[in-house]
């Protein structure tokens, strides 16, 4: 059966984008942190550092843990709710995105694979 999404909820595409970008935005975070606690590290063992400079690299790393998950939220609610805003508009005059939907057997009958049957024998 093919239907047609003609309209998308704002407030829950909203929320949704906001949840993906802060995840993505955190693993960001995680990687960006990492690599200047690292280079920090690098520094005071040349000695070319002073101590000032290795806990900004510090401080920037905890900073963007924090920081960073928080603006991807900003960032994914505005951004989800801004296309969604769009697609609305939009779909009026092209259609909306097309979806196969296929109904579920009422019983969970769990697909076989092949060979399987001699694995269980």
């Amino acid at each position: 059966m093919k239907y047609v999404i003609r309209r998308l909820s704002i407030k829950s595409v909203a929320k949704v984008s906001a949840l993906l970008h802060c995840i993505l935005f955190f693993l960001v975070g995680v990687i960006y942190g990492g690599v200047l606690i690292i280079l920090s590290l690098v520094d005071f063992s040349s000695g070319s550092t002073t101590l000032v400079s290795g806990g900004i690299s510090l401080a920037l790393s905890i900073l963007s843990l924090i920081g960073l998950p928080i603006g991807g939220l900003v960032y994914g609610f505005i951004s989800g709710a801004v296309m969604s805003l769009l697609y609305n508009f939009v779909s009026d005059f092209v259609g909306g995105a097309e979806m196969v939907l296929v109904e579920k057997a009422n019983s969970p009958a769990k697909p076989k694979v092949k060979g399987q049957d001699k694995l269980n024998a």
